[in-house]
């Protein structure tokens, strides 16, 4: 099992039961505002194509850039993961770049971008970064 616990912000014990996490840009010229991440959908695939479930117009992100998951173990533990899609410009977590297809665990207040930010290049509209929240208790068992 799992226990729920509050985030900051205001989500009702309703809500509580609908959503396992959020993401939160970084940055505000990103555009979007909280994404709430449903329970219903155990994955969130972010990039440019028009199947994922958050679109970018951006070319530096790939396709299929990444994806946050969450995975339940076979003992009723809940963890998150978050996962490059063999991106391109590649997927970072805490500053630190996922290898291709490498998948990691995340936590509460983790910061993972996706492709390179090239301080030479740099426009305020490529800093594309979300600071994740899990709305679960996943620190039992650990």
């Amino acid at each position: 099992m799992f226990s729920l616990r509050y985030p900051t912000g205001s989500f009702s014990e309703y809500r509580l039961k609908d959503y396992w996490g959020s993401i939160v840009p970084t940055n505000p010229y990103v555009g979007l505002d909280r994404i709430d991440l449903k329970v219903k959908r155990r994955t969130c695939i972010l990039g440019r194509s028009s199947d994922v479930d958050i679109q970018f117009h951006n070319p530096k992100i790939s396709k299929h850039h990444c994806e946050l998951q969450l995975e339940i173990t076979e003992e009723g533990a809940y963890h998150v993961t978050l996962r490059d899609l063999n991106s391109t410009n590649g997927t970072f977590l805490n500053g630190v770049r996922l290898a291709r297809g490498q998948s990691v665990r995340i936590y509460d207040g983790d910061i993972f971008s996706l492709a390179e930010r090239i301080e030479d290049h740099f426009s305020q509209e490529d800093d594309i970064s979300f600071t994740f929240s899990t709305l679960l208790d996943t620190t039992e068992g650990e």
